[in-house]
């Protein structure tokens, strides 16, 4: 028999790799309908890759961060992912999604504003920009759906 810190783990990292491909996915959809048809991307300015950063940062967390918790809420309710214990409202759920969304927003696009042009201060070429994005998303994914289970997998008694 698995112990229940097995389940959770095993539960944590399925949930983060579906959130990779999604936000991956949706990256690239997004980059491809943003950037289509310019050969290098800027890195500031209103069509910028760092302006393009702040939506797909912010909507991404607060979509992963929802979906996970309210999955991972009706999970622990069954009894499929580690015991239950009081369950998050709906309200709670949606206030958490928007404080990481808000937290992450200025910490991932201040570090991408911050490194980016010291790697190609001149622009990024659409292929490296859409390599970018992708890797950009996963990191993202990997930070963000760990830290959001953590908050309702291991809440004290």
């Amino acid at each position: 028999m698995r112990s229940s810190n097995f389940v959770v783990r095993d539960y944590i990292l399925f949930e983060t790799c579906i959130a990779i491909i999604i936000n991956i996915g949706l990256a690239l959809v997004f980059a491809i309908l943003a950037f289509h048809g310019e050969t290098r991307v800027q890195l500031f300015g209103r069509h910028g890759l760092i302006f393009d950063a702040i939506p797909q940062t912010f909507m991404g967390t607060l979509m992963t961060v929802f979906a996970v918790l309210m999955i991972a809420g009706s999970r622990l309710r069954r009894g499929k992912c580690g015991e239950a214990r009081s369950g998050h409202r709906i309200l709670h759920v949606f206030g958490i999604a928007i404080f990481m969304a808000i937290a992450s927003t200025f910490i991932c696009v201040g570090l991408a504003a911050l490194i980016l042009p010291r790697v190609d201060a001149g622009g990024m070429d659409y292929n490296v920009m859409l390599v970018f994005k992708c890797v950009y998303s996963a990191v993202l994914a990997m930070i963000i759906t760990p830290s959001a289970l953590l908050t309702v997998l291991y809440r004290p008694k």
